[in-house]
């Protein structure tokens, strides 16, 4: 049974729990093939991962698509963002939305990954509950979650406690109390080396990621002496370019960092600097 088939009983779901009618597999693995792009590896590495750490009885393990009992895949879904059968199912799989996710973009990887999560969950025998709380197995999955400290972090913590019972339920094993936890979107981006405070400001330009940048902060020069004035000024240039000339005049307090695309900085290089003099 697909799971379009069963968007019609969520309704019959109770509130704040777990539904888990199965039927689950036999053993303790479920045997896996995918036949995405390269690109989607860390996401289904991620959401096997969220799954094999639960504490139930059961893992996914990736094998060659001739032993495999469930294939991952794309498909033309509408404006479903994933599609799964549903437990223990011959020729069981899951698909990801073609017209959605072809080809997939770096920033859209986390995502995609709670997608898979959430379909490997149906797989398992689990099915959607309604819930004002963060869960995995709610849809779309994971609303109400808590948003995460830093705009470059993600909760990389997906399972509620509800989660984990619904698949212990299944699958046997201890249950245990989920800890929330925050991952990098992306790692932290290297600063700018060899930095140079002169007529104009220089730098070494070395390999970053898509949509990361130099920031350069001006100050009054006495904030390099242990003031605490404020920013006069932030201008953001390309890395590769390689230096910057501050079109104001007079000596001045800068602050040179990397900042990646969701505004996680490096570490910063300060110096003074007068504009137009060598």
């Amino acid at each position: 049974m697909f799971l379009v088939v069963l968007l019609a009983l969520v309704g019959a779901t109770p509130a704040h729990a777990y539904n888990a009618p199965g039927p689950r597999w036999p053993g303790d693995t479920i045997r896996y093939a995918d036949t995405l792009p390269k690109n989607w590896n860390w996401s289904i590495e991620a959401a096997v991962r969220t799954w094999n750490r639960s504490g139930a009885d059961i893992r996914f393990r990736k094998v060659p698509r001739s032993r495999a009992q469930v294939v991952i895949g794309y498909g033309n879904l509408g404006s479903a963002a994933g599609l799964a059968t549903i437990g223990r199912h011959s020729g069981a799989s899951v698909r990801v939305n073609s017209l959605l996710y072809r080809p997939l973009r770096e920033r859209d990887r986390v995502f995609a990954a709670q997608v898979l999560a959430h379909e490997l969950g149906h797989v398992l025998g689990l099915h959607h509950v309604r819930s004002d709380n963060c869960r995995l197995m709610s849809t779309p999955p994971l609303t109400y979650c808590p948003k995460p400290p830093e705009p470059w972090l993600y909760d990389c913590q997906w399972l509620s406690k509800d989660d984990i019972r619904g698949v212990v339920h299944l699958y046997g094993r201890k249950d245990r109390k989920p800890v929330r936890q925050y991952c990098l979107r992306e790692p932290r981006p290297p600063a700018p080396e060899d930095v140079v405070f002169g007529s104009r400001i220089t730098w070494r330009p070395v390999p970053v990621l898509s949509g990361t940048r130099v920031v350069i902060t001006t100050y009054d020069a006495a904030r390099c002496a242990g003031g605490t004035s404020p920013a006069l000024s932030t201008a953001e240039v390309r890395m590769q370019r390689g230096r910057w000339t501050d079109p104001s005049p007079g000596a001045h307090c800068y602050e040179v960092r990397s900042v990646n695309r969701y505004g996680m900085p490096s570490a910063s290089t300060w110096g003074v600097a007068t504009p137009g003099q060598s």
